[in-house]
């Protein structure tokens, strides 16, 4: 009787210490998550500016193509939807940015250094969060930790992985010759 008192309070001990293992990786990658969110906001301020300077220097260019918002401000948790989102509107104003010849214009530059540290940290908050996701889905699958995941319908978290694809750097056409000429006078 002494005995099944004790592998039963064993038992119950590991269960708990391994679901609070669990909790905390699960807690750990919802604040990565959230960290990661806040660099969104910094991106779309930068681009929101982007965007003011390319309608005030180029103002026949169309610009919606490539400053998209965000398609649910009110929530952007999906991870999928936002992934999505990120990887389109980075690989938009990376390409804007490339083929834009206005190295001469001192706010431009600007602009773009702050289009790069806000890439930069964005991608340093990407590999904190997937370091999380990943700690959080090795416990999942390791025993005695996924019997406890499958008991509580714990779920594997989704990384957050952007193209890494580069933008084409194209000579300047003669539309945008003429544009990057208009810069230079206008500084």
């Amino acid at each position: 009787m002494m005995t099944g008192a004790v592998v039963f309070i064993v038992l119950l001990v590991g269960y708990v210490f391994f679901y609070n293992q669990l909790a905390k990786l699960d807690a750990l990658s919802e604040r990565a998550w959230k960290k990661l969110k806040n660099t969104f906001s910094r991106r779309e301020e930068v681009a929101g500016k982007i965007k003011i300077f390319m309608i005030q220097y180029f103002p026949g260019e169309k610009l919606d193509d490539i400053f998209i918002p965000f398609p649910d401000e009110k929530d952007n948790g999906d991870i999928r939807q936002r992934l999505e989102f990120e990887n389109k509107q980075s690989r938009n104003l990376s390409r804007l940015l490339a083929r834009t010849a206005a190295d001469n214009n001192q706010e431009f530059c600007r602009l773009r250094q702050e289009w790069k540290t806000a890439e930069k940290d964005m991608q340093n908050a990407r590999r904190r969060y997937n370091a999380a996701v990943r700690d959080y889905n090795v416990a999942l699958h390791t025993f005695p930790a996924s019997v406890i995941g499958k008991s509580i319908k714990a779920k594997e978290k989704i990384f957050f992985k952007i193209d890494q694809k580069q933008p084409e750097k194209s000579a300047p056409e003669d539309g945008q010759r003429e544009k990057t000429e208009k810069i230079k006078r206008a500084d």
